[in-house]
């Protein structure tokens, strides 16, 4: 069985937002495989689908996550430890290896 599972923040506030992009994605597979019934357990909604011949468990789970001030330590560490700024550090590990050309921290005036 493969599990899929879609992030987001239930309510309605986050309805339609980028934020819940991966709630989408979940309702868009559960509505491919043609699964209506949803259940809710362990504090998800649960669709049980088969796609593409393989059984998927497609989950959205209803807690609320949001970046916190730790995703600012962790790039501070990664400074810290490597010697580079942040950025530069993602582009010479990360971005560049994987081909990565058009990935920015912002959006640059002549994309927009």
């Amino acid at each position: 069985m493969l599990l899929i599972v879609g992030l987001g923040n239930p309510g309605r506030d986050y309805a339609h937002t980028p934020h819940n992009l991966g709630f989408e994605v979940i309702e868009r597979l559960a509505r491919a495989a043609r699964v209506h019934k949803r259940e809710r357990r362990a504090q998800s909604r649960l669709w049980r689908a088969r796609l593409d011949a393989r059984s998927v468990l497609l989950a959205q789970p209803q807690t609320m996550w949001s970046y916190s001030s730790g995703v600012d330590v962790q790039g501070y560490l990664v400074e810290q430890l490597s010697g580079q700024p942040l950025g530069e550090f993602l582009q010479e590990q990360i971005f560049g290896p994987l081909g990565m050309v058009d990935t920015a921290f912002y959006v640059p005036p002549d994309k927009m």
